[in-house]
C-alpha cells in the first residue's frame, strides 16, 4: 500500500466520520426512544443477512479474509 493513497484514504475516512452535519435533538431523543422501547436481542439470532459490511472506497483497507467470513454468518 502506498503513503499516498493511504493518506488520502485516512483523510477520506475522517472526513466521513467526523464532518457530520450536527444532529437536531428532536431527532436524536425520537432515536432513542425507539432504541429504548424495541429489544432485538431475540430477533438478532434470526436474521440471516449480513449486518456489518464495509465496502465501497475503501476495500483495500479491509482484509479479504473478512469478507470470506461475514458472507458465512
Amino acid at each position: 500500500m502506498n503513503s499516498i493513497k493511504s493518506l488520502r484514504d485516512k483523510t477520506t475516512l475522517k472526513n466521513i466520520l467526523f464532518f457530520q452535519p450536527e444532529k437536531s435533538v428532536q431527532l436524536l431523543e425520537y432515536s432513542l426512544e425507539i432504541i429504548f422501547l424495541m429489544s432485538l436481542h431475540l430477533d438478532i439470532t434470526y436474521i440471516k443477512i449480513p449486518l456489518l459490511r464495509i465496502y465501497r472506497v475503501l476495500d483495500h483497507l479491509v482484509p479479504k479474509k473478512i469478507i470470506n467470513i461475514l458472507n458465512k454468518k
